[in-house]
């Protein structure tokens, strides 16, 4: 397993990745909005991510196994006060540890190479699996937001989760 920075090249590869797993992603989070699946526009939406990345406003990852993209790992909204990460895993690798390394690596990231001292994330109270890889990575619950999204027209609470890197 291989989690790289997110390059231009990774952009038709990260594309099926996401359009094979967008059936398995939406069950647990609320859906991608429609540029993401057509090919032109999700181009831009790349390069729009990759200038946000070189102005150091967030760093975005892809774990690779042989050449293919099974999961993407983010460190978004950075700033003097912190960064929230957030992930995704490939339906055919879920469940094999690699949400929390993905993780594991985010918060190296933040630490050593920001300097950060908190590190925040959320998901929805069903989103079980998501849980588990936050609590293992030592997040804790810091707010519960009743009725916070609607996943398949039912609403849904948001868990807001903090780790603290100090």
């Amino acid at each position: 397993m291989k989690i790289s920075p997110l390059r231009p090249e990774h952009t038709e590869a990260l594309f099926v990745f996401e359009q094979e797993n967008r059936d398995w992603f939406e069950q647990s989070v609320p859906a991608r909005p429609q540029r993401y699946h057509e090919l032109v526009t999700f181009r831009a939406v790349i390069d729009e991510l990759l200038q946000a990345q070189a102005q150091g406003d967030c760093l975005l990852f892809v774990l690779e196994e042989n050449d293919c993209i099974v999961g993407r790992a983010n460190l978004v909204d950075i700033s003097a006060s912190g960064a929230e990460i957030g992930y995704r895993i490939g339906q055919s690798y879920a469940g094999q540890g690699l949400a929390t390394l993905a993780v594991k690596h985010l918060l190296q990231v933040a630490k050593q190479d920001f300097n950060l001292e908190k590190v925040v994330a959320s998901t929805t109270m069903n989103n079980l699996a998501s849980r588990r890889v936050l609590e293992k990575s030592g997040f804790g619950v810091t707010k519960e937001e009743t009725d916070a999204v609607v996943l398949n027209n039912e609403p849904l609470t948001m868990l807001h989760f903090e780790c603290d890197l100090a």
